[in-house]
């Protein structure tokens, strides 16, 4: 049996495997053309105009919007419908935060709902959180997946509620051969730096409804922006001044993101034959749930997600992951920041005046339990995804026939010892425990890490009973 890197073993991933770089090659970026760009311009000697448009006709939008971020794009469309203080707003319950915080800012009232087992919104919880007092809903397409859009379209249609986008992992996905971006009034994505486009910074908002455009306008784009593009009368008195917020992109953050444009499509391309590779590696493996695949839905990839059984593995989601960091797959993690909405507490106080709080059951049981990978592009990106494959079933494989299991159950316990509790002496010498602490300690280096032997154990160490 093949040793773990844990255990001293070769680590799966070769040490001269470079860590994987996006953009793949920045050497591409004419940096010496970006002085060029006249700074002081509001438009950036027309990169944002050109950004703007290109994307919202890649989208099949009318109007695009740069703005500095995804989480500005996201408020500048949730300003743009018209949402007013005391709306209530339904929300993914598993998202990133700033899918919804932005509503906080607007005086809204955030009603998060549950997912569905890949991490996406669950349409029949929806349903059961519509009130009077509903005038949007907000999806986010989690990990590049569209989520499930007949539906979440019909329910739209039945109620009478504005649509919303945070499409900020889904630069390119499509549902039934439509960009994702095109189904609602308006859509937003992130450029920030680990996005599957990027800025350094950057987000940028498409509707093809010109109030929402206009409005949008006028919450961070003053001055010229409004005097050249507010038109609807009731908008004209405040072209000048909006909100008097500067949401602006920078110029340069523009000029990165158009030369990312042209090879969109290759990378999108290059990331699912990765995701394919994987999922051809992994399925095989008890105890790992992979994405499944449907014929009308192509995700952005922007990255491999998987659900993790702990029961069938026998060891923690921690320690798997830590083994598989241990074979050098770097950029394996389970996500932290991105969770269920109400472990918040900006959150929790939005709905502090409810009697019923939407249950996010399937949401938590969803971020206990993921794990993601990363996707590749480029001329090594079989070379990644072969390498991690690798290490995901060398650890697994470990994992199943209990070697992994026996590993950290010797260290941890063995750690456990001397930092049980700080009143003890710290025990260095085994042989110094008395033969039930012996015994217990026998049994558990030799089965699973059994939650009652260590009890046990804690118990009789705590009493210091030694020979």
């Amino acid at each position: 049996m093949t040793l773990l890197a844990l255990q001293g073993g070769t680590p799966a991933v070769p040490v001269d495997l470079p860590k994987f770089q996006h953009p793949i090659d920045l050497k591409r970026f004419e940096f010496d053309s970006l002085r060029e760009i006249d700074v002081l311009d509001y438009n950036g000697g027309g990169l944002i105009d050109q950004l703007e448009a290109q994307w919202a006709g890649y989208i099949g939008s009318k109007y695009g919007l740069a703005t500095n971020s995804g989480t500005s794009a996201i408020l500048s469309m949730m300003y743009g419908i018209g949402l007013k203080a005391g709306d209530e707003v339904i929300v993914p319950g598993y998202t990133f935060f700033a899918t919804a915080t932005p509503l906080v800012l607007l005086g809204c009232v955030p009603i998060p709902v549950d997912c569905l087992e890949d991490g996406n919104i669950d349409p029949d919880a929806i349903r059961r959180e519509v009130t009077t007092r509903t005038k949007a809903l907000i999806v986010t397409h989690m990990w590049g997946k569209p989520c499930a859009l007949s539906e979440i379209l019909s329910i739209c249609s039945q109620y009478g509620l504005h649509l919303l986008e945070d499409a900020s992992h889904a630069h390119g996905s499509t549902y039934a051969n439509r960009r994702i971006g095109s189904f609602g009034i308006a859509a937003a994505w992130s450029f920030g730096a680990r996005k599957l486009i990027t800025g350094g910074q950057g987000g940028l908002m498409v509707t093809s409804d010109r109030r929402v455009y206009e409005r949008a306008i006028l919450l961070g784009h003053y001055n010229r922006r409004g005097q050249r593009d507010v038109t609807l009368p009731d908008l004209l008195p405040y072209a000048i001044s909006g909100t008097g917020l500067n949401l602006r992109m920078h110029p340069y953050s523009a000029a990165l993101i158009i030369q990312q444009l042209a090879g969109l499509d290759t990378m999108l391309a290059e990331r699912c034959e990765t995701a394919n590779y994987l999922h051809e590696r992994l399925s095989d493996i008890n105890g790992l749930v992979l994405p499944d695949k449907k014929d009308s839905v192509n995700s952005s990839h922007y990255c491999f997600p998987l659900t993790y059984c702990e029961s069938t593995m026998g060891i923690s989601r921690k320690h798997f992951i830590e083994a598989v960091l241990a074979e050098g797959a770097h950029e394996v993690d389970a996500p932290g920041s991105t969770k269920p909405l109400l472990d918040f507490k900006i959150f929790q106080d939005q709905l502090s005046h409810r009697s019923m709080i939407p249950s996010l059951s399937r949401a938590m049981t969803y971020y206990s339990r993921l794990i993601k990978l990363p996707t590749w592009y480029g001329k090594n990106r079989m070379r990644y995804a072969k390498c991690y494959a690798d290490a995901f079933i060398k650890v697994a494989e470990a994992s199943l026939d209990k070697r992994l299991t026996h590993h950290w159950f010797q260290t941890q316990t063995h750690a456990s010892l001397s930092s049980i509790d700080n009143s003890l002496q710290p025990i260095s010498n085994i042989s110094g425990l008395s033969p039930v602490a012996r015994q217990l300690l026998h049994q558990l280096t030799l089965d699973h890490a059994d939650p009652e032997l260590i009890e046990r154990l804690r118990q009789e160490l705590s009493m210091q009973v030694y020979q």
